[in-house]
C-alpha cells in the first residue's frame, strides 16, 4: 500500500499543542507537496474538509488557518487532485487516501494528547479532526464483519 502522508513535529524546544508546528508530506501517486514550519492542526483540519467537499463538489477552494494559500481540490471521475502553492498531487485511491489520513491524525493528536497530559492539561477539543477519526474508525469495524 502508498503510504500518501508523513508529519513531523517540531522539537526543537517542546512541542506546544497550542500551536503544533511542524513538517508534512503528502506524496500522491503522482506528485509531492512538501511543506516546512506549518501548524499541523490548520492543515489537517484543511485537508479533512476539503475531501469531505470533495464529495458533492468537483472543485474547491479551502483556506488554512494562518496560511495565505489555499488548498485546491479537483476531483475528475475516480482521481483527486490536491494544489497547494506551485505543488500538486494527484491520488488514484481516494478510500485509500483518506484511510491513511484518519491514522495520520489519530497519531498526530495522540502525541498531542500525550504532550498535554504531561503537562497536567486536558485535550484540546480539535473537534474537527477527532470527528474525522471516530468516523473512519466506524466505518472500518462496520466492514469489518
Amino acid at each position: 500500500m502508498k503510504k500518501y502522508i508523513k508529519w513531523a513535529l517540531d522539537y526543537e524546544d517542546s512541542i506546544d499543542p497550542a500551536d503544533p508546528l511542524g513538517n508534512i508530506t503528502f506524496a500522491g501517486d503522482t506528485g509531492i507537496i512538501r511543506e516546512k514550519d506549518i501548524f499541523l492542526d490548520s492543515f489537517l483540519e484543511a485537508l479533512v474538509e476539503g475531501l469531505s467537499i470533495s464529495n458533492t463538489q468537483k472543485i474547491s477552494s479551502i483556506e488554512i488557518i494562518d496560511e495565505p494559500d489555499k488548498l485546491i481540490f479537483i476531483k475528475h471521475n475516480q482521481e483527486l487532485q490536491i494544489q497547494y502553492k506551485n505543488q500538486s498531487i494527484t491520488i488514484y485511491d481516494i478510500d485509500s487516501f483518506s484511510y491513511q489520513l484518519s491514522i495520520s491524525i489519530s497519531n498526530f493528536l495522540s502525541t498531542i494528547d500525550t504532550a498535554l497530559a504531561e503537562m497536567g492539561k486536558q485535550k484540546y477539543e480539535f473537534d474537527q479532526l477527532r470527528t474525522y477519526v471516530e468516523r473512519h474508525s466506524e466505518e472500518q469495524c462496520f466492514f469489518k464483519f
